[in-house]
């Protein structure tokens, strides 16, 4: 009745349309056909969602290979360079970590606070933490 192609006529139904074609499936199929959102109008898809003709799902896959250094055991890279490896030759096959020579150090702080200067810390936090 929605779509005209049948009227009520009292307790009796009345055929309207000659030839109803079906929208709703046509538009259905294409879906299936082009299963891509972009290739459908945003106001039709829009529509099926709503109606829960469709249902949107992704799918995300990955793939996964082996890197350069792949091992099947692991193996503890070493930080230093000590005496010891020095004198029993050790340090020809041992693997050293990456030096990171543009690190900053931790900032050190210098004796003690005043305990009044501990209190006015603790309050300027709490003053920040209300909005003043």
């Amino acid at each position: 009745m929605k779509q005209k192609w049948i009227i009520k006529d009292g307790s009796n139904f009345k055929r309207v349309a000659e030839n109803p074609v079906d929208e709703d499936k046509t538009n259905l199929n294409n879906f299936l056909e082009k299963p891509s959102l972009d290739a459908h109008e945003k106001k039709v898809v829009d529509q099926y969602k709503k109606r829960k003709h469709l249902a949107i799902k992704s799918i995300k896959s990955y793939k996964v290979t082996k890197g350069p250094n792949f091992a099947l055991e692991r193996t503890k890279m070493e930080t230093e360079l000590t005496a010891t490896m020095l004198r029993s030759g050790q340090w020809k096959d041992a693997k050293f970590k990456n030096y990171n020579f543009n690190a900053v150090g931790a900032e050190g702080n210098g004796g003690h606070l005043h305990p009044l200067m501990v209190v006015r810390e603790q309050f300027r936090e709490i003053f920040l933490e209300m909005g003043f």
